[in-house]
C-alpha cells in the first residue's frame, strides 16, 4: 500500500477532483509554514529540510516509512510542540501511516489482508484485548492518579505509554505493500544494531569500559541486543549467500563483545536462550559443525588472551553458577516481595505502573527488575494473562511458518530471529523488566508486523505454486 494508490483510488471514486493531493498539499504547506514561524530557527530549517529529504524518500519509495520505523527503534529522538512534550520522530511516521491506511480504507482500497490465516487472526484479537486492556488500566489505575488532570493530557499520556509502541504492529502490517520483506528487515536490524553495537564498544573505554551506548546503562544495552542476537545468528547459520554471512557473522561479533562489555549477567543468560530455538530448525550437521567452530574460536581466545581467566568481567558472569549467593539476587528477591505485596491489593487490574514511588524514601529501586511482574503491576493478572498469550501466539505463528512447506530462505530466517527473541526476552525477563523497554517494545512489534506480512506472503506464494511444489519444512539432515 502507498501514498500513489491511495490518489489513484480517491481520483477513481471522485472524478476530476484530486481531493487527496490538495488536502495532502494543503496539510504539508500549514505545517511548514508553522514551524518556521513558530520554532526557532536553528531548529526549524533542519525540520523542514528533513521533512522534505523524508518525503521525497517516501514518494520515491513507498514502503520507506515502514523501515525507517525498524531503524530508529534503538533511539529516543524527541522534541515538544506547544502543549504537547516528548513527541518522538516514529510519532510522525505513525501518524503519517494511520491517516494513509485510514485514506486507503475510505477510498475503498482493499489491500491484500495480513490476518486472513488462523494463527494470525487469533494474534490480532489478542492484540485488540491487550491494548484496550492496557489503554484501561493505565488510565484509570490508582498508581496514575497524581499524573492525570485534563482529558487532553489523559489521552496523550496514554497515548505515550502504551499506544506508542503497540499501534506499529496492526498499522505497518497493514500499510506495507511488498509481501516478502524479510531479507531488508534482516539487513535493516544488522546494520542499525551492529552499528550501534559498535559504537557502544569504540565508547566504552570513555565509560570505564562498560558498552552502554544511546541508553542510560549497560543492562538497558544488553537488553535491548538479546532479541536482536538470534536475526545475526540465523542469518550467519541458515543463509547460502557468503556475503549475507560475512554481514551476519560480523554484526554477531560486535554484538556479543557489547553485551559482554556490558557487564550484564543476565545479558548472557538470555543471548544464550535466543539459540535454543534456532537448534530446533538447522540441520543437525550444521549445528555440529557451529559448536565444533565455538570450540575452536574459544580455544583460540583462551591462547592469545592469556589473562582472559582472571578477567573481573568474567568472575563477574561465573558468579552464575551460584547466583543464590550474589548480593544483586538477594536485593531482587526483597525487591519482588515489595512489588508483590502492592499487587496483592490490586491483583485483577493493577495500578496501571511499574512504578512504586513510596520505595524512594526506603532508598530502594522504584522499579520491580522483573518483566512478569511489572506486567502485572501495570494490568494485573489479566494484563499479564493477555501478554503472555499474545507473546505466545506470535512464537506459534512463527513455529507454523517455519513448519510449513516451501518457506523462503529469508522468510526463515526472519521467523527463527524471532522465534529466537522471544526465548531471550522470556529468560532475560527473571531478572529485568526488559520487555517494557520502550525501545525493546518499539522492536518487538515492528518485527512482528514484518513477520505477519511476511507469512502471509509465503502463505499466498504456496497457495499459488500448488500443494506439488512445497518442499520440506524442516531439514534434520
Amino acid at each position: 500500500m502507498s501514498i500513489q494508490r491511495v490518489v489513484g483510488a480517491l481520483r477513481e471514486a471522485h472524478g476530476d477532483a484530486p481531493l487527496a493531493t490538495f488536502g495532502l498539499a494543503t496539510i504539508l504547506v500549514v505545517a511548514a509554514a508553522w514551524t518556521l514561524v513558530r520554532l526557532p530557527v536553528g531548529v526549524a530549517v533542519p525540520v523542514v529540510l528533513g521533512g522534505s529529504v523524508a518525503l521525497t524518500a517516501w514518494l520515491l519509495y513507498p514502503d520507506a516509512p515502514a523501515y525507517a520505523l525498524l531503524a530508529l527503534a534503538p533511539f529516543t529522538v524527541e522534541f515538544n510542540a506547544g502543549p504537547l512534550k516528548d513527541i518522538y520522530v516514529q510519532d510522525l511516521i505513525l501518524g503519517v501511516l494511520t491517516i494513509v491506511v485510514l485514506s486507503a480504507t475510505l477510498a475503498g482500497l482493499q489491500p491484500q489482508t495480513r490476518f486472513r490465516s488462523r494463527a494470525a487472526a487469533v494474534l490480532v484479537l489478542l492484540w485488540v484485548a491487550l491494548f484496550l486492556w492496557d489503554c484501561f488500566t493505565y488510565r484509570f489505575g490508582s498508581g496514575n492518579r497524581w499524573l492525570m488532570s485534563s482529558e487532553i493530557k489523559n489521552a496523550w499520556y496514554t497515548y505515550r505509554q502504551i499506544a506508542r509502541y503497540m499501534l506499529p504492529f496492526p498499522i505497518v502490517a497493514l500499510y506495507l505493500r511488498d509481501p516478502r520483506p524479510a531479507g531488508r528487515v534482516v539487513d535493516v536490524i544488522l546494520l542499525v544494531c551492529g552499528g550501534m553495537a559498535l559504537y557502544a564498544v569504540l565508547v566504552a573505554p570513555e565509560t570505564g569500559y562498560v558498552a552502554i551506548g544511546p541508553f542510560e546503562t549497560g543492562n538497558q544495552l544488553a537488553g535491548f541486543l538479546v532479541p536482536t542476537v538470534p536475526f545475526a545468528a540465523a542469518r550467519l547459520f541458515m543463509a547460502d549467500s557468503r556475503r549475507s554471512r560475512l554481514l551476519a557473522a560480523t554484526a554477531l561479533l560486535v554484538m556479543l563483545r557489547a553485551i559482554w562489555l556490558s557487564g550484564s549477567r543476565g545479558g548472557i543468560v538470555g543471548c544464550i536462550a535466543t539459540f535454543f530455538p534456532m537448534a530446533l530448525f538447522l540441520p543437525r550437521r550444521r549445528i555440529a559443525a557451529v559448536l565444533m567452530g565455538g570450540v575452536i574460536a574459544l580455544a583460540v581466545v583462551l591462547c592469545f588472551e592469556g589473562n582472559l581467566l582472571n578477567s573481573p568481567k568474567l568472575r563477574r558472569f561465573l558468579t552464575i553458577g551460584h547466583f543464590e549467593d550474589v548480593e544483586t539476587f538477594r536485593w531482587r528477591t526483597e525487591q519482588w516481595e515489595f512489588f508483590m505485596e502492592r499487587l496483592n491489593a490490586s491483583p485483577i487490574t493493577g495500578v496501571g505502573t511499574d512504578v512504586d514511588r513510596a520505595l524512594s524514601d526506603l532508598d530502594r529501586a522504584q522499579t520491580p527488575h522483573n518483566a512478569y511482574l511489572a506486567i502485572a503491576m501495570r494490568s494485573g493478572y489479566v494484563g499479564l494473562v493477555l501478554t503472555v498469550g499474545f507473546v505466545v501466539a506470535a512464537a506459534a505463528l512463527c513455529v507454523r511458518s517455519l513448519r510449513a512447506p516451501g518457506g523462503h530462505p529469508e522468510g526463515r530466517v526472519l521467523w527463527v530471529g524471532l522465534l529466537g527473541a522471544i526465548a531471550g526476552l522470556a529468560v532475560h525477563g527473571l531478572g529485568e523488566a526488559t520487555f517494557l523497554l520502550a525501545q525493546v517494545l518499539f522492536f518487538f512489534y515492528i518485527v512482528l508486523a514484518f513477520a505477519v506480512v511476511e507469512a502471509a506472503g509465503s502463505s499466498s506464494d504456496r497457495s499459488v505454486a500448488g500443494p506439488g511444489a512445497a518442499g520440506p519444512g524442516v531439514r534434520h539432515a
